[in-house]
């Protein structure tokens, strides 16, 4: 491996941050996280995109909100193609249909969401007043029936959300691409619904939904020093799924390190994760509608259109998380791209540090700063077309 795998660069991308914040991380800073962090391979099939919140203390794939904001971008998108209504009962029962999938979601492979102990504390004090009741723990089963209505609106309460992503998508719903904050606080209240199984629904229990669903807590303050851009170089036979329907791994990347935190942000496996499972899905149940109905109820519509369609929102969301959510507004950005001249099938093994790679021998490039920086939505973004151009 160590003959086929280098870091190429760490490049700065020209970004000027609206706040910028005195300790935020220069090169050495982010060649230093970079050389200590886990470092492994995964694919979109086998990892949850989580958020890119840098107090994970694991590799990850990483995208601004994760596998929920996804989920609600897609299911925003079709619920304006077909014209239907936003009921608390559509969200629960699009969402149970997802997770129904197995070939998209399992319990190796679980639909993410997270919060913060800070939030989700506060919650509880919120709920204590409320109930008259102590809580000490997260319920891991469903609670008293008189007080289910009291956690699911707080749990639905944007000052309860601990990603920052979805807190400002709550907020500022318009500016986030969604007509209000009701299809969010819906797809929240699904969620716990089904974790809990409130309903004591059969097919949740028969699907073993709750299995499929991580909830995640991460613990103290939010203090990222900068935002990684992590790539892998593309060559050709990276990229086999169109053939063998394989999905192309990814580099994963821990965001917490030795009391050091960065962003990682991971485009790549967010798109594909738009273009080949969301997609892919939504529109199919659009097109098997029109179907069964013998009518087009809603506008014919293929995946690559509704994929493009959620990759410019995701941009659009991005950009403004740049511009509102401490500390992503006060740090620099820095394009981290790893170059491999293995196929996929070579990382079955899939687990390094890239501390371990550099002893054996993995080159780093220059880390000086290009004369040629490239926008941070130009570069997180291009990678659209390079899809576009290889898979369809």
């Amino acid at each position: 491996m160590s003959n086929k795998v280098k870091l190429i660069n760490i490049e700065k991308i020209n970004h000027e941050p609206v706040k910028p914040i005195e300790t935020k991380y220069g090169y050495e800073e982010v060649n230093e996280h970079v050389a200590l962090a886990e470092f492994k391979w995964g694919t979109i099939k086998e990892e949850s995109l989580c958020c890119i919140d840098g107090r994970q203390t694991k590799a990850l794939l990483g995208t601004p909100g994760g596998d929920f904001i996804e989920f609600a971008n897609a299911l925003e998108q079709y619920s304006k193609i077909t014209k239907q209504q936003i009921t608390q009962e559509f969200v629960y029962n699009q969402l149970k249909q997802f997770l129904k999938q197995n070939d998209i979601c399992s319990k190796e492979r679980k639909f993410y969401l997270h919060s913060d102990f800070g939030r989700i504390q506060d919650m509880f004090s919120r709920i204590q007043l409320k109930t008259n009741k102590l809580i000490s723990l997260f319920p891991q089963s469903k609670p008293p029936s008189h007080h289910i209505d009291i956690w699911l609106d707080e749990l639905s309460n944007p000052e309860s959300q601990g990603c920052g992503h979805l807190r400002l998508a709550m907020q500022h719903a318009q500016l986030y691409c969604f007509s209000d904050d009701s299809i969010l606080k819906f797809l929240l209240r699904a969620f716990f619904s089904l974790y809990w199984n409130i309903y004591d629904d059969p097919d949740v229990d028969d699907s073993n939904l709750r299995s499929k669903l991580l909830f995640e807590i991460v613990l103290g303050p939010l203090q990222a020093k900068a935002i990684i851009v992590l790539s892998q170089q593309h060559n050709h036979h990276n990229h086999n799924h169109n053939h063998n329907h394989s999905f192309t791994k990814y580099p994963m990347l821990t965001p917490n390190v030795q009391g050091s935190q960065v962003f990682v942000y991971t485009p790549d496996a967010a798109i594909e994760w738009r273009s080949l499972i969301l997609s892919k899905y939504f529109t199919q149940k659009i097109n098997n509608n029109n179907n069964n109905n013998n009518c087009q109820c809603s506008p014919l519509i293929d995946y690559s259109t509704f994929s493009q369609q959620l990759n410019d929102v995701a941009q659009q969301q991005l950009n403004q998380t740049l511009q509102l959510l401490s500390p992503a507004t006060g740090v620099d950005l820095y394009s981290v791209q790893l170059h491999s001249n293995l196929s996929p099938s070579d990382f079955s093994n899939g687990q390094s540090t890239l501390q371990h790679l550099i002893h054996n021998e993995i080159s780093y490039e220059s880390l000086s700063e290009s004369s040629s920086k490239p926008n941070l939505l130009e570069t997180a973004f291009s990678y659209v077309n390079y899809f576009l151009d290889h898979y369809f």
